[in-house]
């Protein structure tokens, strides 16, 4: 699977292509983030925390605590340094 490769913008295109194509599947921005963390892209993965919050308040929704504590996660392990 492209996730696996030494390079990550294979996976991540796939994940936004299937973010575009189904705008409010939580699973699929939580694995956007996930990988953008794993190689650094703290920014980008808080980009696209901003933009699920987005797509999801069109439907009267709100992210799921799990989707937000992958942020809280990686700023609690920035300070632990």
């Amino acid at each position: 699977m492209a996730q696996h490769s030494a390079d990550p913008e294979p996976a991540l295109a796939l994940l936004n292509q299937a973010a575009d194509f189904d705008p409010t599947n939580e699973r699929v921005y939580r694995r956007i983030i996930k990988l953008q963390r794993a190689v650094g892209c703290d920014d980008a993965a808080h980009r696209t925390l901003a933009l699920l919050t987005h797509r999801l308040a069109d439907i009267d929704e709100r992210p799921e605590p799990a989707a937000t504590a992958l942020l809280h996660d990686a700023a609690q392990t920035t300070f632990a340094r």
